[in-house]
């Protein structure tokens, strides 16, 4: 019976690593960008410091944007927004929808874009009820801040990515060209 449960275990772990599965947090950032600055319109937001210390858990050195740092995360234009999406007849009750999006490019050491601008989309739906308005200010942040927390995730995910991996690659051998082999 232990010996079932063993193999099973070990199957399943097979399975899930031969499809790509990741535990959430983990991610291969490329080597090119394991020293970089973050520059954003709200360093001191939930956003930014989400993503510094999703980054330094990945093995990244965050430098200061005044550091001339080999690459760049530029986090601009993050914007909240709220449409009604239902009414009761009572008009007691209403459903909304939170958006929040957020752009991000990668600059290389000259301040020149190698990736995106990318536009990172996440929405939540919650319920107001008249009665209950003073707890909604507490409950519309606790969201905000839940967005911006799965906005990071996405954006480290990106990061992570192979495409993210080429361009920045493609950046550092344009400035770092391989040495012309010699023989003597």
């Amino acid at each position: 019976m232990l010996l079932r449960r063993v193999a099973v275990v070990i199957a399943t772990c097979l399975l899930l690593s031969a499809c790509g599965f990741q535990l959430r947090g983990t991610q291969n950032i490329p080597p090119q960008m394991q020293r970089l600055a973050i520059n954003s319109s709200a360093p001191y937001g939930v956003l930014t410091i989400q993503l510094e210390q999703m980054l330094s858990q990945a093995g990244v050195r965050i430098l200061e944007p005044t550091d001339e740092a080999p690459v760049t995360l530029k986090i601009f234009n993050a914007a909240i927004r709220n449409n009604t999406l239902s009414e009761s007849a009572s008009s007691t009750t209403k459903m909304y929808t939170m958006h929040y999006s957020v752009n991000f490019e990668i600059l290389g050491s000259d301040g020149k874009v190698i990736y995106g601008p990318n536009t990172i989309n996440t929405s939540r739906n919650y319920m107001v009820n008249e009665n209950q308005v003073l707890s909604m200010g507490i409950e519309t942040e606790k969201l905000q801040k839940e967005m911006q927390r799965d906005a990071a995730f996405q954006i480290l995910t990106q990061l992570g990515s192979p495409a993210v991996a080429k361009a920045v690659r493609g950046q550092y051998s344009k400035k770092h060209p391989p040495k012309p082999y010699s023989n003597g």
